[in-house]
């Protein structure tokens, strides 16, 4: 599903040329991604990098504004950001103004907009007598709503979101003559939002609709470790780069999703009967039995390609990236005793852009991106 850009927070050097990471240093985005990569920063830096982005056919829109600093002396550096957005939701269906017809709900403005806050804090040391410099980095986000979470929940008359995320990251980063570089960074991040949905219920006979109060918990937590180096080809100005990531992801709550209710990540995954079930063939699955078994495979795909030009003061940027999507589902269930399989791809294309402008004193940079693609899914109304 296309989340919008409600997470780009922080300000980049290289948005405008794809967005390209691995092999070209983004100065300005670096100490977000990787806290120790701050030991580059010398002096003081305040920034605001206000975004602004909106999904086609009504379906949401984001406005940020993130102010921050970033300092770096001979021994420490860190940084700190607040960031406040206002995200407002898909206009889809008639859901609140069928609530409001029936004198269930008075005052729809919290259904149309929320309001996220973002926080970010940083501190790092360059180790003594080394080329090394380790860091910590703490990310926190008092999240109202998930953009695009109230597309999930077709014939839904209402969705509240609350919760929280947390990222929490400790950093390595080396660096030795001839511009080579190594680095590590450890991850732990944990999200935690409620889903309180509201449907209608219709009695029959026809009459006043009964309201049904329906809470969902979304829930995950993931260790990640990644591993990068960049190598520079000696007298021909290019260098190579390259980045390793393990991820563990563990999901203690996932929401009962009416557009799909079945786990949504790669690998072997099952579902186990509540109570005693008869298969269609007569035999019992006893409680805890297997009732369905999926198995996942993704095959994702990333290109990011960009050029940039500067003549002082100006400087150019362009940039493409595509991204290609394929996920195959093999499915046994027992209950029905039956096989399937299903697959799904598609590519989404970005193209991009920025220019900038630099004064003694500070810089003027303006980035955009365009994304086509499937859009975000339908649903009945």
């Amino acid at each position: 599903m296309a989340a919008g850009d409600q997470f780009l927070l922080f300000p980049s050097e290289n948005l405008g040329m794809g967005g390209v990471s691995i092999a070209l240093e983004d100065r300005f985005l670096d100490p977000f991604v990787n806290p120790a990569k701050g030991a580059r920063l010398q002096g003081a830096h305040l920034f605001a990098s206000p975004a602004f982005s909106g999904v086609s056919g009504d379906n949401g829109a984001a406005r940020t504004l993130p102010l921050g600093a970033l300092f770096g002396g001979p021994s420490w550096f860190g940084g700190v950001a607040l960031a406040l957005q206002q995200l407002e939701a898909a206009r889809f269906g008639s859901g609140p103004i069928i609530l409001r017809e029936f004198g269930f709900s008075q005052d729809l403005l919290s259904d149309r907009s929320s309001t996220n806050m973002y926080a970010f804090g940083m501190i790092g040391r360059k180790l003594p007598g080394s080329r090394f410099s380790v860091a910590g980095s703490l990310f926190w986000a008092d999240l109202d709503a998930i953009a695009g979470v109230e597309l999930l929940y077709a014939l839904s008359q209402e969705v509240e979101q609350l919760g929280h995320m947390l990222d929490s990251r400790v950093g390595l980063h080396g660096e030795w003559s001839g511009g080579r570089s190594l680095e590590a960074v450890l991850v732990f991040n944990d999200f935690d939002v409620t889903h309180s949905v509201t449907y209608l219920d219709w009695m029959w006979p026809l009459g006043t609709p009964q309201t049904r109060l329906e809470r969902n918990f979304d829930r995950s937590r993931t260790w990640g470790l990644d591993l990068g180096y960049v190598h520079p080809l000696p007298r021909t100005g290019w260098q190579v780069g390259g980045i390793l990531t393990v991820n563990r992801k563990t999901h203690p709550k996932i929401p009962n999703y009416e557009i799909v209710n079945i786990p949504r990540d790669p690998g072997h995954s099952w579902a186990e009967a509540e109570a005693p079930v008869q298969t269609l063939s007569g035999r019992t699955i006893p409680a805890g039995g297997k009732t369905v078994d999926n198995d996942f495979r993704f095959s994702n795909g990333l290109l990011r390609i960009g050029v940039r030009r500067e003549e002082d003061p100006v400087g150019l940027q362009l940039g493409l990236q595509m991204r290609a999507m394929n996920y195959r589902l093999e499915q046994e269930n027992h209950v029905e005793e039956s096989r399937r399989e299903q697959e799904e791809g598609w590519v989404e294309w970005t193209p991009t852009w920025g220019v900038s402008v630099k004064f003694p004193e500070f810089q003027v940079r303006y980035a955009g991106q365009l994304t086509t693609g499937t859009g975000r899914p339908g649903v009945a109304s």
